[in-house]
């Protein structure tokens, strides 16, 4: 016998229907339920991986915030070093010219005193 032969005495019995209602409509409702768990365990999964995702990106913008307040002090910091290095380049300039136009005039006065030729 095929189902479909199954399905057609069912139909001409109504006593089977009546009698049959009550199993078909738990077993549809148990694999309705079991669906549904199997759904809300799936968006439970996601809401959780959503959740993971979001605190990660809270760090990942914490770590950004510390990197770019990180960076700026460096730069002030490495703008007040380079203003120091640089003034003691021009200290460094100002020193060495008096001192080669002191040694200009020194070898001004030692060509001077030689006796020419």
């Amino acid at each position: 016998m095929t189902t479909i032969d199954v399905l057609d005495k069912r139909l001409t019995d109504p006593e089977s229907i009546v009698w049959d209602l009550p199993g078909l409509l738990t077993t549809r409702t148990a694999k309705y339920e079991a669906e549904f768990a199997s759904i809300r365990a799936e968006i439970i999964s996601v809401s959780n991986r959503l959740d993971k995702i979001e605190r990660n990106q809270g760090m990942l913008q914490v770590d950004m915030r510390d990197l770019r307040n990180g960076v700026a002090r460096f730069m002030v910091e490495f703008d007040q070093r380079m203003r120091a290095l640089e003034a003691a380049v021009e200290k460094d300039r100002a020193d060495n010219a008096a001192r080669f136009d002191k040694i200009d005039a020194t070898l001004a006065e030692i060509l001077r005193r030689l006796p020419k030729a």
